[in-house]
């Protein structure tokens, strides 16, 4: 659960249960999360009549105090919030000893249940083509199931 940017009831991943969700996890100060949210802005409304919505929460220190701009300058069109950073690596189970530096941006992909599918950050270039492979993650979801074959 994260707090609501626009001033609505806080946030929820199980209010987008039966849906496919693209979960950006970002700071509002970070250039490579601007740049992600502006490129999600662009893709979103191929996939909204597709039964998938696009979520972004940041959870940098000073998002309270960075949010106006960010709002201004980037303007995402579909639900955002934020929330802390520990509630992040909670949520996540992110360990920094175990897992190294926690990069941003950070990308999950849910399918309809509420499973995670995809995990994506910053380390293996992925966002290096964000547009291309945000959709290629959403359009292999959106795929149905290969029928069984008969023996």
């Amino acid at each position: 659960v994260f707090k609501n940017v626009r001033q609505g009831p806080d946030l929820a991943l199980s209010q987008f249960h039966g849906k496919i969700v693209a979960l950006a996890l970002t700071h509002t100060t970070c250039a490579a999360c601007q740049f992600l949210t502006q490129t999600l802005n662009k893709i979103q409304k191929d996939y909204t009549a597709k039964n998938v919505v696009f979520v972004e929460c940041a959870f940098n220190d000073d998002v309270v105090m960075t949010l106006g701009p960010f709002m201004k300058d980037v303007a995402p069109k579909f639900p955002m919030g934020y929330t802390g950073d520990s509630a992040i690596r909670k949520f996540l189970n992110w360990n920094d000893a175990r897992d190294g530096m926690l990069k941003i941006p950070y990308m999950l992909f849910l399918d309809e249940k509420g499973v995670i599918r995809y995990e994506e950050n910053g380390k293996d270039g992925f966002f290096n083509d964000s547009e291309k492979n945000v959709r290629d993650r959403l359009d292999k979801m959106l795929k149905p199931p290969a029928a069984a074959k008969k023996k």
